[in-house]
């Protein structure tokens, strides 16, 4: 344990923003161990029985806490209903009983399903896709302690700052309302559990390796949602300067939060759209209650990952349908599967040395037209309100553009054939990824009808430098002037044809950015929500003034 009179300062990532201050709560991981001995065939129906009940109990925990939820958390019931899925998945069920019929225990055959399942995600080197195999893992672990009877009900003190290895989505909407914020040793910037936590407004830092370790359990603590910031047996200097953060945050909040029904202007008058850029369906849902003028970019991976593979034509329909509904009539842009060797490597026949610049994007979908054609059938037959726009990404030549374009009028024949409708003028967009398509955008103008700059990977490819790699994080610059400079380059080619222009990559969501952005022209935004406000807020006290002489070269 850390020196009570000696304030330890530990950093780790910032998942959900905010201040808090109070005594850490410790839930340390219970581990089970496997027992892998064969049973009998007079123990297969007692197993079975035991396996059944366990997950008969999940299920009823989980419907519980479903019912129990507020109208207003309806984005936490989402992600509750998926993970409710998963425990009443009848494959996943047949797949364990098959094993217990093999003389398994009940543990071992649940244990060795689920690890199937998470194979495949833990070779995926896409982090976002990795997270989701924390539920998997979580709901595995769970049916574990119900079927061995080791339930562990959490009685957390109010006002706690709960310190774990992890957590389950149900950890979090049980400890919700009498915790402050949350540490964890591990857990992903997309998982389940920091959406909810964001969504629940709880503070919350995440990646602070073994820091069950380093604290004792009313221990005072301070964490910094915003930086990633962990104080442990903080000074009285520091609880003062966190005293008057919080404060000036509530504050704050309390002003930008009535920004969320407002028109969003510049100070001199001229019009900005902020979308949002979104995974799931309850990312959409809270975007929706803090006023984002729809979806600037939906990722669609997160189908995959949801189901553990590809979804068919009626559960991309439906999943489509039911996010346009939810947005009308506000705009939802689509973006085709963006996936490579790196996510779901599997459909691809070799693996690939550097998957970033390899078969991914629309060089995967357009070598895979089978599964293309069936998200280009699914996204057509969702459109029915016309607030669909389709999205192509990672575009470097004009003729993927074409080959794309083909393809979804074959598609638009086939629908009409079925006497199925569909919005017949979706309009069809590209994502700017590479200089590449920034530089000839003027060959493109003819074929589209909207375009989104990706400013992630237009910074890594027009720098050289991986976006993910540490060892060059100091190459990788979203101010080098090269990237304004190639922004500049797609608004000059298509200024005065009408067609619009949306920066959806972090940058976006750049302080110190945005009013350059606008600037030059940009007059849509697509960043995450939980920066909606904050960017909103923002816009409002920029004029539409010209700061660009700071990143020009001497």
């Amino acid at each position: 344990m850390l020196d009570e009179k000696k304030e330890t300062l530990l950093t780790g990532v910032a998942c959900s923003p905010g201040f808090a201050m109070g005594k850490a709560f410790l839930i340390f991981p219970e581990r089970l161990k496997i027992n892998y001995e064969p049973i009998t065939d007079a123990q297969i129906p007692i197993e079975i029985q035991r396996y059944e009940k366990s997950q008969f109990s999940l299920i009823k925990e989980m419907e519980d806490l479903i019912s129990s939820m507020e109208t207003d958390s309806r984005n936490i019931m989402e992600i509750l209903e998926a993970n409710l899925l998963v425990a009443s998945d009848p494959v996943i069920k047949d797949t364990i009983i098959s094993k217990i019929n093999s003389n398994k225990k009940a543990e071992a055959a649940i244990y060795e399903t689920f690890e199937q399942q998470l194979k495949v995600f833990n070779n995926i080197k896409d982090e976002y896709l990795k997270t989701r195999s924390e539920d998997l893992a979580h709901i595995r672990k769970r049916l574990l302690y119900i079927l061995r009877q080791k339930l562990t009900d959490f009685h957390i003190p109010k006002d706690a700052i709960v310190v774990a290895h992890s957590l389950m989505p149900n950890d979090v909407v049980k400890m919700r309302f009498n915790t402050k914020a949350i540490i964890t040793e591990i857990g992903g910037i997309s998982s389940h559990v920091s959406i909810m936590a964001r969504s629940s407004n709880i503070p919350s830092v995440i990646g602070l390796q073994n820091v069950l370790y380093k604290l004792s359990n009313d221990d005072f603590v301070i964490i910094d949602g915003f930086i990633g910031k962990v104080y442990i047996n903080p000074s009285e200097e520091t609880k003062k300067i966190y005293d008057e953060k919080i404060n000036k945050l509530e504050e704050h909040n309390e002003r930008i939060g009535k920004l969320k029904d407002i028109e969003c202007q510049t100070s001199d008058g001229h019009r900005i759209n902020v979308f949002t850029n979104i995974d799931l369906r309850e990312d959409l849902i809270y975007s929706e209650t803090i006023g984002a003028d729809g979806v600037g970019l939906f990722r669609t991976e997160s189908l995959i990952i949801t189901k553990g593979s590809l979804p068919n034509l009626q559960e991309q329909t439906d999943y489509y349908k039911n996010i346009a509904e939810i947005a009308y009539p506000k705009p939802v842009t689509i973006r085709a599967f963006d996936i490579g060797s790196d996510k779901f490597g599997e459909m691809i026949p070799h693996e690939e040395l550097n998957p970033a610049l390899g078969c991914r994007g629309i060089r995967f979908l357009l070598s895979r037209k089978d599964i293309f054609k069936i998200q280009v059938k699914a996204i057509l037959t969702a459109s029915l309100n016309k607030n669909i726009k389709l999205m192509l990404p990672m575009i470097s030549d004009i003729s993927e553009v074409i080959e794309a374009k083909n393809l979804i009028e074959e598609c638009k024949t086939d629908l009409t054939a079925a006497d199925i409708s569909f919005d017949t003028h979706i309009p069809i967009g590209i994502m700017i990824e590479t200089p590449a398509a920034a530089i000839m955008i003027e060959s493109y103008l003819p074929h589209i009808d909207f375009i989104s700059i990706g400013t992630n990977d237009l910074t890594q490819y027009a720098l050289g430098a991986d976006r993910n790699s540490e060892l060059v994080s100091h190459v990788y610059n979203p101010y080098h002037p090269v990237v304004f400079r190639l922004i500049q380059m797609v608004l000059d080619r298509v200024k005065g044809t009408g067609l619009s222009v949306t920066v959806c990559g972090e940058l976006a969501s750049y302080p110190e950015a945005l009013p350059i952005l606008i600037s030059m022209g940009i007059d849509s935004l697509s960043v995450a929500p939980s920066f909606v406000l904050e960017t909103k807020n923002l816009i409002i006290n920029t004029s539409k003034v010209n700061p660009l002489e700071r990143f020009v070269e001497p």
